[in-house]
């Protein structure tokens, strides 16, 4: 047997434990039939083990890309999509949209950051028809900061609404136009004419502007 031979019977390597030599490779090495902690016996090249490129049958790769992906079991659920979404507006200068977001220095509080269990504890299971929105629009992704909101209220709350105060009170445009009845696009054509606010709001019909 070749003096360099190393006998490895009943050592252990990662999971694997070599039992005994059950042939030799092209290359000269010795292959090692092992049994793996899971229980299968799969045989390694003896070279494969010493250098520890293989530690196991192939269960400890599954293992550890089993627990990657999915350690809270909601990888597919919604307020996982809504959380990887949010660090992804922040992170990524790839995307579209990232200078309304990363660019303009936006980021996710360190306690979510890297945990989506702490992300879900803090906001809970996303209602129907709802996705995540910061209520300061300038302010950060946290706790403090954040809510499940619907498509009309994140986009009252988007920062180029044109926001109005009249007899004590400050909505944006859709709001006034829906608590005076009067038609949006209407409110906006009497701000693009540099109407005041107070006109604005007050005149109740429809009135023909001529450019």
């Amino acid at each position: 047997m070749n003096r360099n031979f190393k006998d490895l019977t009943g050592k252990k390597f990662g999971r694997l434990t070599a039992t005994k030599i059950v042939g030799k490779s092209k290359s000269g090495n010795f292959n090692w039939l092992c049994k793996c902690d899971c229980g299968n016996i799969k045989e390694v090249i003896g070279s494969g083990l010493k250098n520890g490129h293989t530690k196991s049958c192939g269960c400890l790769r599954r293992l550890l890309s089993s627990k990657r992906n999915s350690t809270h079991g909601m990888s597919n659920n919604l307020e996982y999509k809504n959380w990887a979404k949010m660090k992804s507006r922040c992170l990524n200068k790839n995307i579209q949209g990232y200078k309304n977001w990363g660019g303009r220095g936006i980021t996710v509080c360190d306690r979510w950051l890297n945990s989506f269990e702490n992300f879900f504890e803090d906001m809970g299971k996303r209602p129907i028809g709802m996705s995540i929105d910061r209520i300061d629009n300038n302010g950060n992704y946290c706790k403090e900061n954040c809510r499940w909101a619907t498509r009309k209220e994140q986009m009252r709350n988007m920062r180029i609404n044109k926001m109005l105060t009249y007899k004590g009170e400050t909505k944006c445009l859709a709001e006034w136009s829906e608590k005076l009845d009067i038609n949006y696009h209407t409110l906006s054509s009497r701000i693009r004419y540099g109407w005041s606010v107070d006109k604005i709001l007050s005149q109740q019909r429809s009135v023909q502007i001529i450019s």
